[in-house]
């Protein structure tokens, strides 16, 4: 069985060390069309525990520096208040099973999550990649927006695919505490969410409910700061001469800076 590039510790420790390959018919392909050079599947659980999940959040919000080892995550941090969405985060050990496309040039890699896979209106984020899919497994799987290429610098002492899978792995960490905490909302006509009913941490969540109406979806917290991932805070926000927020790798003017435009001039 071929394992992870060996680049790292990180790499080594993770519990699934599968190079997945072309050539071998019966593991999963390099996505057709995707222009990937390499393709790493495997699992991160990025909490040990539950006590660690709800350090984390304490840290995340606090804006507390956290550690990342191995795809786990916690934070030394002491004396920080209790979060009031602390009593929704139990069994956060769950582990989600990723997909890594690694390319050539300047491009940065791509991740998708396989389990639990997201499902818009369910189980999605506003950090997923909803129009950026690849077929995984059969079933085409949205792109997760782990960073803003504008914003996150890789350290060049240092091998990127390690930097990659710390940022992945913190990504992670948030998707789950969004999964735990969901409310049942109603979508508004200008796009916005507003909270329908409150969920209690002992409740289950009644997909079922989403039945009596197709403006009800499932959302959760997602903390901490995020990017901004709106064309005119874009252009507002990047230098035409830095690196696009899409991680392609190239400018945002040569990217997608008339994109954005465009976008803002037909809104």
């Amino acid at each position: 069985m071929d394992r992870w590039i060996g680049i790292s510790r990180w790499l080594s420790q993770l519990s699934s060390r599968r190079r997945l390959s072309r050539r071998h018919p019966f593991r999963p392909t390099i996505p057709e069309g995707s222009e990937a050079v390499r393709a790493y599947r495997g699992y991160i659980r990025p909490f040990s525990d539950d006590a660690t999940a709800r350090r984390v959040l304490r840290a995340i919000t606090a804006e507390q520096s956290l550690d990342v080892a191995a795809g786990r995550l916690d934070s030394e941090a002491q004396g920080l208040p209790l979060h009031p969405l602390e009593a929704y985060l139990d069994d956060m050990t769950e582990p989600c099973t990723v997909v890594v496309l690694e390319f050539s040039g300047r491009r940065h890699p791509r991740a998708f999550l396989v389990e639990p896979l997201p499902i818009r209106g369910i189980s999605g984020s506003q950090h997923i990649w909803w129009d950026k899919t690849e077929l995984i497994d059969g079933t085409k799987t949205p792109e997760l927006c782990i960073y803003s290429g504008n914003l996150f610098k890789y350290d060049p002492s240092v091998e990127h695919l390690p930097q990659f899978l710390n940022q992945l792995s913190t990504y992670l960490a948030k998707h789950l505490i969004f999964l735990r905490t969901r409310m049942l909302h109603t979508r508004q006509k200008d796009g916005t969410l507003r909270r329908a009913s409150y969920r209690k941490p002992w409740q289950q969540i009644n997909l079922g409910l989403l039945k009596l109406s197709k403006k009800l979806v499932w959302f959760g917290a997602w903390i901490g700061a995020a990017a901004p991932h709106h064309p005119a805070k874009h252009l507002q926000t990047i230098d035409p001469d830095e690196e696009c927020w899409c991680n392609s790798g190239e400018t945002y003017r040569t990217c997608h800076m008339a994109s954005d435009q465009n976008l803002i001039a037909k809104s």
